[in-house]
């Protein structure tokens, strides 16, 4: 193992980690790191039970060039059973899990239906909504039909006011006479 003098890599992964990604077993990292094929170093170089790290950048390019895929240990295939007991099981299993699975349609179902009828509700209120702007926008137009021969008569108002007796003297103005 390297000494002191030797800076650690910033990607350091135990041992575990390293048969894990290597997909091979702990001795054989090791075994790897004892013949100097991959770098070790301690996580605490004075404690001798300290565990084994490596670099990870180290290990995938080891494997790179020099590592054979294994596939994972994935053990023995499951053979199918010939009991009635074990196809009983089975059968009950499935079967509580298709009613689990229909209840849950069934609820399903029910939330479809109640959020249909609350868009129908949102749908209604909306041409309702829609039928009140309709009414509001009549009465502003006629108020502000109002406004403006409001705002003309009070100019033709201040234009007479602002005359002199003399031209008023004889003066009609429909303001005043109705």
């Amino acid at each position: 193992m390297p000494k002191d003098t030797v800076e650690k890599p910033n990607d350091l992964i135990t041992a575990k980690e390293a048969s894990t990604m290597a997909n091979k077993s702990k001795a054989t990292i090791r075994t790897w790191v004892r013949k100097g094929k991959l770098s070790g170093y301690k996580e605490d170089d004075n404690n001798h039970s300290s565990p084994l790290l490596v670099s990870a950048n180290e290990l995938k390019c080891y494997l790179a060039l020099n590592g054979t895929i294994t596939p994972p240990k994935v053990g023995r295939p499951n053979t199918p059973s010939v009991s009635m007991v074990e196809k009983d099981k089975e059968i009950e299993r499935l079967e509580k899990q298709l009613e689990i699975t229909e209840r849950e349609l069934s609820i399903n179902t029910q939330r479809v239906e109640d959020l249909k009828a609350f868009i129908t509700t949102l749908e209604n209120q909306l041409k309702s909504r829609d039928g009140d702007i309709v009414c509001l926008r009549e009465q502003l137009q006629r108020v502000l039909d109002l406004q403006g021969k409001t705002t003309a008569d009070y100019n033709t108002l201040l234009h007479w006011v602002s005359l002199p007796w003399w031209k008023k003297w004889n003066k009609d103005i429909k303001l005043l006479n109705g």
